[in-house]
């Protein structure tokens, strides 16, 4: 297991009992820095903050396999393409992301710690990014299935 791994299990170990207050804070700094991503998110939060999580999780747990890490990333990748979200929104999630680890780590924060998160969230930030410019000429798309149709006039429907 790489230092960096071992840092940031450490690190997600001591933050997982108060998540709920890890991934609030992470939303509340992202749109008081970002107003213009609010609109990018679901008026209720509950559902997007634990999958925030169980994504971070999942991301950690996976940090030193690239074979599980890089397939991960992607279908984040693709999944938020969906939400138009653009290269730039990267810096500012990993701003509020480290900032609200930082937050409620309970002075068990260091630049070595901070180091790993920003290495950790670089690599995968720059895979998601490459792999949503890689599928870039294919729309971006939600598998749905159709439960009913009303049309509202001969060319549109709900």
């Amino acid at each position: 297991m790489s230092s960096d791994s071992q840092l940031l299990k450490e690190s997600l170990a001591l933050i997982e009992p108060v998540y709920d207050k890890v991934t609030g804070y992470f939303y509340a700094r992202l749109f008081v820095e970002n107003p213009h991503i609010r609109s990018m998110f679901p008026l209720a939060m509950s559902v997007q903050r634990d999958r925030l999580f169980r994504a971070l999780v999942s991301v950690v747990q996976a940090v030193d396999r690239p074979e599980q890490a890089v397939p991960l990333l992607h279908q984040l990748a693709r999944d938020h393409r969906k939400f138009e979200v653009q290269p730039a929104h990267y810096d500012a999630v990993g701003r509020a992301l480290i900032g609200a680890i930082k937050e409620y780590s309970y002075g068990e924060w260091s630049e070595e710690v901070e180091a790993a998160w920003w290495r950790t969230f670089s690599t995968a930030a720059r895979t998601m990014i490459d792999a949503a410019a890689a599928d870039a000429d294919s729309p971006a798309f939600w598998n749905a299935e159709v439960l009913s149709i009303d049309r509202r006039a001969p060319d549109i429907a709900v």
